[in-house]
């Protein structure tokens, strides 16, 4: 970002300041994370926080992803599987998947273990998943940590309103 700016504004000045803070907030808003899925090249996938984001076909069919908060030291997620879907087999190199199945039930079709509404479970990086749904659909909330003993941070209430969940 900093080479863009000074690409455009070689002298600082106040211009260059308005340009500088202005990409920082453009950048707060966005965020990404990569997914490394086997036998297919890693996709980036960029998060608009709070919206819904249709993860592409070549890694998953009726699955859609919300970015609701983005640190340094977690990601926080939701995750909507439509009846039937699946995200491909993947892994996360360097974080912990701790997560809370909110809706549905969940099946980890690579361990062949089963999730429902209340269960929570973790998956150590660099661990292989292949997550789908059942004929219900499931809805997921997660969070990426580099931390194992990470604790899952509660959804505020009003978005637990918004979900229609409470």
């Amino acid at each position: 970002m900093r080479n863009l700016i000074n690409l455009f504004f070689p002298e600082k000045n106040e211009n260059y300041s308005k340009a500088k803070s202005g990409l920082g907030n453009i950048k707060k808003k966005f965020d990404g994370f990569v997914l490394s899925f086997p036998d297919i090249t890693p996709d980036e996938i960029m998060f608009v926080k709070e919206k819904w984001e249709t993860l592409p076909k070549s890694i998953s069919k009726g699955v859609k992803i919300m970015a609701l908060r983005f640190r340094d030291d977690c990601k926080c997620l939701l995750t909507s599987y439509d009846s039937n879907s699946y995200i491909r087999p993947h892994r996360h190199t360097e974080e912990y998947e701790h997560g809370v199945i909110l809706k549905g039930e969940l099946i980890d079709k690579f361990r062949n273990i089963s999730y429902t509404i209340g269960d929570s479970y973790v998956i150590e990086p660099n661990k292989i998943h292949y997550l789908s749904s059942t004929i219900d659909g499931c809805l997921v909330y997660s969070q990426l940590s580099q931390n194992k003993s990470h604790e899952l941070e509660p959804l505020p209430k009003d978005f637990l309103l918004k979900l229609e969940l409470t």
